[in-house]
């Protein structure tokens, strides 16, 4: 259904520009890039008319270095030459706010319409980017044992710190980088310096200490429910619902583009049910990591992030759901490990649900992640990529160990005899080669299908065991 949807999305952003949508360029068949654009390699490219374009650090900036531009009829893409030996390859969105594609690097970015920053006026005391639930990095230690120091701020200056026997509440101004605050349930005063390296951090320089701070939003928890005896996340796509407008606290542009939950051994001190959501930013090219627990929810954010593309719809398949139609295929329980993301194996985007047992001769599968059905082959191209490493490890391996050739004091006997030699040495080797090859690939598909691991690598490097063999079929 997410698939099929999609063919008509693309389908409609390749026809409106047709339609005259934003057709302001030179020709209709491109849209109009004309404006400015927020680069995703950082600052602000503007494009005028007549095929010349500019690139500054800041908007209204003085311009760094210039570049050209042109329509290209034949496939409706704008096409951009920079002075560094580039060409960047993009296709204008229908609703004319996005440049979306690939430079001749194979790198692939998209930019966003620039527009000019609202000024937002403090709700009240404080910043909006102080409002919040922030947790001390250290636990603040007390007559009756360490205790988490949580602190809250409002919009309106008022604040709460609960810690225990120290916890107090009050009302606190914070302007330029300092902040004072005063509680009004007893004497205590504080202030010092703030700063935010980003969303989800907060550093206190005060007269009661240094500290560290990371967001949490205390409101917002994991549903669980118990399956076979073991615990569960569950509602998580109404649960990515209510997560993106979070997100997109941290970034208006803020895009989900993978769910994991990961089993923890519950005799770990710190176990905890939880799953984590990966977020991107494609204007700003940072990430945002989002741990829902059952207790509540952390935030770490990256300025860089290389997770790949592809938002995560609404309306995927649930994870009880998921591993309800896993144990169909054979995964025994408990479950190790799922996550959902979209795949590109081919041409065609794919949104899946990969699942992984620990025990059983079956490990893993790969689950459509809107409707269940089970999806064969291998959707990251990793086995593809591992058994060219082998390949080249064995060719490498053959020449290093293939026999020198002898060679006489006549030249024609040595090439007749070199000759005669290779010939049948080649034959030989290629029909054997054959035979191995064909069985050791059988041997290897299905060793990965069954997930074990360290039959797979012996017979990857030719030294599978008899058992190996029986199991796998040599």
């Amino acid at each position: 259904m997410w698939r099929s949807s999609s063919i008509f999305l693309g389908l409609a952003v390749l026809l409106l520009p047709w339609a005259g949508v934003r057709a302001q360029g030179l020709s209709a068949d491109c849209g109009s890039p004309i404006g400015k654009w927020d680069w995703p390699t950082g600052g602000v490219v503007t494009i005028v008319p007549g095929g010349q374009l500019a690139w500054t650090p800041v908007a209204d900036g003085p311009a760094v270095f210039t570049a050209t531009w042109a329509c290209d009829t034949n496939d409706g893409q704008i096409v951009i030459a920079w002075p560094q030996g580039i060409t960047d390859r993009l296709r204008l969105s229908g609703d004319g706010e996005r440049l979306d594609g690939a430079n001749d690097r194979g790198v692939t970015m998209t930019a966003r319409r620039w527009r000019e920053a609202e000024v937002v006026a403090p709700a009240g005391p404080v910043p909006p980017a102080l409002v919040g639930t922030w947790l001390l990095e250290v636990m603040l230690p007390t007559p009756q044992g360490p205790v988490a120091v949580v602190w809250t701020i409002a919009a309106d200056g008022s604040y709460v710190i609960d810690a225990g026997p120290f916890s107090h509440s009050g009302t606190m101004t914070a302007q330029g980088g300092n902040w004072e605050q005063a509680a009004t349930t007893s004497n205590f005063t504080d202030g010092g310096t703030y700063a935010l390296p980003n969303w989800a951090r907060l550093q206190t320089r005060a007269r009661s200490g240094m500290g560290g701070w990371n967001r949490i939003r205390p409101d917002l928890i994991l549903p669980v429910i118990e399956v076979s005896g073991q615990v569960l996340p569950s509602g998580l796509p109404d649960l990515a619902s209510r997560a993106r407008g979070v997100a997109q606290g941290w970034r208006p542009d803020a895009e989900l583009v993978e769910i994991e939950f990961e089993q923890r051994d519950n005799h770990q001190w710190n176990a905890r049910d939880e799953v984590q959501l990966s977020y991107v930013s494609p204007a700003s090219g940072g990430g945002l990591v989002m741990t829902i627990a059952v207790d509540g929810t952390r935030f770490f954010a990256h300025a860089v992030v290389n997770w790949g593309s592809g938002a995560i719809p609404d309306g995927f398949l649930d994870l009880p759901a998921v591993w309800a139609i896993a144990r169909q295929h054979g995964l025994m329980p408990p479950l190790a490990r799922a996550n959902l993301r979209i795949w590109q194996p081919g041409d065609a985007p794919i949104l899946a649900w990969q699942v992984s047992a620990s025990r059983g001769e079956k490990r893993g599968v790969s689950l459509d992640g809107v409707g269940g059905t089970l999806l064969e082959g291998d959707l990251s191209g990793y086995i593809a990529a591992y058994n060219a490493q082998w390949q080249a490890a064995a060719e490498g391996l053959r020449r290093l160990f293939a026999p020198a050739r002898q060679v006489s004091s006549s030249s024609a006997d040595s090439t007749s005899w070199d000759s005669g030699s290779s010939s049948s040495s080649s034959s030989s080797s290629s029909d054997s080669g054959s035979s191995s090859s064909s069985g050791y690939d059988t041997a290897s598909q299905n060793s990965w299908g069954a997930g074990d691991m360290d039959a797979y690598n012996r017979i990857q490097s030719g030294t599978p065991t008899g058992d190996d063999c029986y199991r796998y079929g040599c």
